[in-house]
């Protein structure tokens, strides 16, 4: 026989066997426990969170691949980024289909000087180099990892005249022959039939 001591009263409780620890003598016990103070990992309807942060905390997030500053405006959780908060406390609300820019590209930088409101497409158009620049280098970095693990050669020569061609690994894979121009390849193939229909 095992015994045990209740958290809450005290009193002595024995058990048979190999049962778990008790923590309580009884159901009352267990009842009182969990009315006070409720243990580590327990969450009651009202209950706050250790780690829940105040309203106006301040926390740095990547969003669509750049890191920006959130603030938390409200409880439970109403978190919003800088930068629409500053301007919406300068200006009111944003109107819909506009969107608040960083004008000298740093998302970090949320100083109303630095903040200015334009529509959609213009918004896009204003970042579309830049992100067609990291498309196209995200582009041939996918392309020079597939070449090195097929074993793609960097140039191939042309069937017809052997000038060196620069192929991507798709169009290495999808053809067999390679040629610089059209005239080479309908020399090529001029020269195909000839030998087929001598054989």
């Amino acid at each position: 026989m095992r015994t045990f001591t209740c958290i809450v009263c005290g009193k002595p409780i024995s058990c048979r066997g190999n049962k778990r620890v008790r923590k309580f003598c009884s159901l009352e016990c267990c009842w009182k426990h969990r009315q006070g103070k409720c243990g580590p990992g327990c969450f009651r309807a009202g209950h706050k969170g250790t780690r829940m942060l105040p309203v106006g905390a301040v926390t740095f997030r990547v969003h669509r691949g750049k890191t920006r500053v959130w603030v938390k405006l409200g409880d439970p959780g109403v978190w919003k980024p800088h930068a629409i908060a500053v301007w919406e406390s300068l200006h009111g609300t944003i109107p819909k289909g506009m969107i608040v820019h960083h004008l000298d590209g740093n998302t970090l930088n949320d100083s109303p000087k630095n903040l200015a409101i334009v529509g959609r497409d213009a918004h896009a158009g204003i970042h579309l180099p830049e992100s067609d620049a990291k498309r196209r280098a995200s582009l041939k970095q996918r392309q020079e990892a597939k070449r090195k693990l097929l074993g793609i050669p960097e140039t191939v020569s042309c069937c017809w005249c052997g000038k060196l061609l620069r192929r991507t690994p798709s169009t290495y894979l999808r053809h067999s022959t390679h040629f610089c121009s059209r005239s080479c390849w309908s020399h090529y193939q001029n020269k195909v039939r000839r030998n087929q229909t001598v054989a």
